[in-house]
């Protein structure tokens, strides 16, 4: 692992500073358009204020090369094999993606090929302020709407079981009902003590037996570096969750998808090690306070 810098930590450290403001700007943007929602309907004013900060500055935060590779390495996964005949190939997967904002991560799906095996598609998207440019961006993809069907909804059981319901969707069969549910820097807004009951949630949504995948792409705590943790807690961690949608940067997806098992353990080649499918990105110096890992986590 490479060295970081004196230069590394301050950009790593003062970065977020730059998002934070721009949420500011945008909070009060917010009020100048709508004053009345702050006092009538909080959830709602908040909604509002992310998704204008989100439509201007997510897609900037969202195309950085080395992660988007690492998302289209991850969605290539369920690309199937090529067949050796002609035909086209036939739409057979069903997927979940959780928190997919206004889609930027969309193109992603097309890179990896994935868009002709997709059967449909349902993307649970808890601010409707963004379900506009994330069924755009879903067209503009390849994905016919017909193919894909908007969910009101977090990642939180809670909220997530009652809108699959309302789509028709069998969430509670035991032996699941979606060959992969995916999230992409997405988790980092689920409250800590619902983590838990939001990754069993989703291993039991997707196929048992080995025949459905969790992939997750997500920045967690950085527990190996004593300075970037202090200043994650005590410099700017409650500033980031309140103005970045309650984004947080001590997140633990990566700790709680060990803890709660019932994954495949795959033997590591040329160990002869079990392990499981989740690691941290290699370009990770060590420094960075939003510490990326992604996991490809198989049912058991």
């Amino acid at each position: 692992m490479e060295k970081p810098t004196l230069w590394d930590r301050l950009v790593s450290y003062l970065d977020p500073f730059v998002v934070i403001a721009w949420s500011l700007y945008y909070l009060l943007l917010t009020l100048l358009t709508h004053p009345h929602l702050l006092l009538s309907s909080p959830q709602a004013f908040s909604s509002a204020w992310f998704s204008l900060f989100w439509l201007r500055l997510g897609p900037s935060m969202s195309s950085n090369p080395i992660q988007q590779a690492h998302i289209r390495d991850l969605l290539s996964i369920l690309t199937p094999s090529p067949s050796t005949k002609k035909s086209p190939p036939t739409p057979c997967l069903t997927l979940l993606e959780l928190g997919p904002g206004s889609g930027s991560h969309m193109a992603r799906y097309a890179e990896a090929g994935l868009i002709p095996h997709i059967a449909h598609f349902y993307a649970a998207e808890p601010n409707v302020h963004l379900h506009g440019e994330l069924r755009s961006a879903a067209r503009a993809a390849g994905l016919a709407d017909e193919r894909v069907t908007m969910l009101a909804a977090g990642a939180e059981p809670a909220s997530l079981l009652p809108a699959l319901s309302a789509a028709g969707v069998d969430s509670l069969r035991g032996e699941g009902c979606f060959d992969a549910v995916i999230a992409l820097r997405s988790l980092c807004g689920v409250p800590e003590g619902e983590m838990r009951g939001t990754v069993r949630g989703v291993q039991g949504l997707v196929k048992d037996r080995g025949r459905g995948r969790f992939l997750w792409m997500e920045h967690v705590e950085n527990r190996g570096d004593w300075v970037s943790r202090i200043w994650v807690r005590w410099v700017m961690g409650r500033a980031w969750r309140v103005c970045v949608g309650g984004c947080r940067l001590d997140g633990g997806v990566d700790r709680v998808c060990e803890e709660v098992g019932g994954w495949v353990v795959r033997e590591e080649e040329g160990t002869g090690e079990g392990r499981l499918g989740i690691q941290t990105l290699p370009e990770m110096k060590g420094h960075e306070i939003f510490w990326w890992k992604r996991g490809d986590l198989v049912r058991a």
